[in-house]
C-alpha cells in the first residue's frame, strides 16, 4: 500500500512538471530595462547570448525560423530578439534535461509562415 501511494505521489509530481513545461513562455511582457541602461546595449547582449546558444547547442535552425525573410539577427526588433532568446533558452533546457525538442513546441511548420511567391 505504501508503494502504491509513493507511485501515485511520483505520478502527480511528474504530471505537474510536464504541465509546467507545457506553458508557453511569457513572450508578450515588455523588456524591463534598469534606469540608465541603453536599449542598444541590451540588444547587443541579446545578440551575444543568441550566438553563444546557437553555436553551443547547434540551434541555427531555431534562429532561421525567426529570420524567415531577414538576412541577420541584427535585423530583428528588440521584442523579436527577446522572443528568440526565450526560445533558445527553452531549447537549451530541453537539451540539457534530455527532452526531445519535438515535445517543446519550438519546431514550427515553416510552410505556413513563409511568404507566398
Amino acid at each position: 500500500m505504501k508503494e502504491a501511494a509513493a507511485l501515485e505521489a511520483l505520478a502527480h509530481a511528474l504530471a505537474a512538471k510536464v504541465r509546467k513545461r507545457d506553458r508557453p513562455p511569457d513572450r508578450d511582457l515588455p523588456a524591463i530595462y534598469p534606469e540608465g541602461v541603453d536599449p542598444s546595449a541590451t540588444n547587443s547582449a541579446y545578440i551575444r547570448r543568441i550566438r553563444i546558444l546557437t553555436d553551443a547547442y547547434q540551434l541555427g535552425w531555431l534562429v532561421d525560423q525567426h529570420l524567415v525573410v531577414r538576412e541577420s539577427v541584427t535585423d530583428l526588433s528588440p521584442t523579436e530578439l527577446r522572443c528568440l532568446l526565450i526560445e533558445l533558452e527553452e531549447a537549451r533546457e530541453a537539451i540539457t534535461e534530455g527532452l526531445p525538442l519535438e515535445q517543446t513546441g519550438l519546431i514550427k511548420n515553416m510552410a505556413s509562415v513563409l511568404p507566398k511567391p
